[in-house]
């Protein structure tokens, strides 16, 4: 992006005497676009201390009087309180010349080239320049696309790791300990992003000049993984993990495996004795298709599992009776070691996740 200033406005007063009247006139210097001036940065992605190398021409083979680099815009070194104007570098009466500088934090940076003469600004370009966290990443973006499964690593530890066979889980702890033993700076891995055979990692970086400008808060920046440490079938399997629907014999096989260790499951899918129900206290019965069963603290825990899908529709009735259950013993504080679950159309991770909250709801409000 290129912001032309206009030229400080110059006037000078000229005077006659002797009775003969009296003449003014302004003179302003025409602003300067600095069109005939090259301003370029290499590399364009660099990495935290390398050498970076600013070069600037003028395309006319024409003398430039002073010209001067803030490197970083957002940064206000001489406390003017006009960030973009800093001398960080300086040269002048050259047609051409070449700077340099480096960057000791990652991040995204913004270098203002200025041109003046004894009148004031004539004009100024800026560039953007990144400053890589790690050597790993082959991008960095601001945020993850809107396609990637982004999933925390908290998330993908405790409700992803568990579901996947030995083989991925092999690959998935390889690649995790290759990117945390490139990280520096005091950076965490805040989670990773799936496509396909595409993978990308979110990272925080308390150090670094990244944008937060995701509206989800996922993380400072994101990067592509170099292909050659990926295998892409282990990516593909975690992704379909991620998106693939679940089918009724799903559902049962990860309430077994996401729920406590002591705990029973009563009841199947599909349903097949029609009295399996679950009584709220207050508002009567509703048919589950299973209720997984625990002692925590002392109480029994039972969580109804009820589908709400094309092949196993919840009634009407039913779904009133359990919003207003919720509205009661739920959003109102008042706990009581009894809860529903309802799983709608979606993918196995979905319905992992919709059960490990449930189970944290209980751990986290059980006396």
């Amino acid at each position: 992006m290129r912001i032309t200033l206009a030229a400080l406005a110059l006037a000078t007063m000229i005077g006659c005497g002797g009775g003969g009247g009296s003449s003014s006139s302004t003179e302003t210097p025409k602003p300067v676009q600095l069109d005939n001036i090259s301003f370029t940065v290499t590399p364009t992605k660099a990495r935290i201390n390398e050498k970076i190398e600013l070069k600037i021409e003028e395309l006319n083979k024409k003398v430039i009087p002073f010209f001067s680099i803030d490197t970083d815009a957002e940064t206000d070194s001489n406390k003017d309180s006009n960030p973009a104007n800093d001398v960080d570098l300086k040269d002048q009466n050259k047609v051409s010349a070449l700077l340099s500088t480096s960057y000791s934090q990652p991040g995204f940076y913004t270098l203002v080239l200025s041109s003046t003469n004894s009148r004031g600004v004539l004009g100024e370009k800026r560039l953007k320049l990144l400053v890589k966290p790690n050597d790993f990443f082959t991008n960095v973006q601001e945020a993850i696309s809107n396609d990637f499964k982004y999933i925390k690593k908290s998330d993908f530890n405790n409700l992803v790791m568990p579901h996947l066979d030995s083989v991925d889980q092999t690959f998935f702890n390889s690649l995790e300990s290759t990117i945390t033993s490139s990280l520096t700076n005091g950076d965490t891995i805040d989670g990773f992003g799936f496509k396909s055979d595409e993978f990308v990692v979110g990272v925080n970086s308390p150090s670094s000049r990244f944008k937060d400008d995701d509206k989800d808060g996922q993380k400072d920046f994101s990067g592509s993984i170099d292909q050659r440490l990926l295998d892409p079938a282990g990516v593909r399997n975690i992704y379909d993990f991620l998106t693939a629907k679940a089918v009724d014999d799903d559902l049962l096989r990860i309430a077994r495996a996401a729920s406590p260790i002591n705990s029973s499951i009563t009841g199947s899918i599909p349903q097949t004795n029609n009295d399996i129900s679950l009584t709220l206290i207050n508002y009567g019965d509703i048919r589950c298709n299973f209720i997984i069963n625990y002692i925590l603290k002392g109480n029994q825990v039972n969580i109804g599992v009820v589908l709400d899908t094309n092949t196993s529709q919840l009634i009407q009735q039913d779904k009133d009776i359990i919003t207003a259950f919720n509205k009661d013993f739920r959003n109102k504080g008042s706990y009581i070691p009894l809860s529903v679950v309802v799983l709608k159309d979606g993918s196995l991770y979905d319905t992992v996740k919709a059960i490990s909250d449930e189970l944290k709801y209980h751990k986290a409000n059980n006396p």
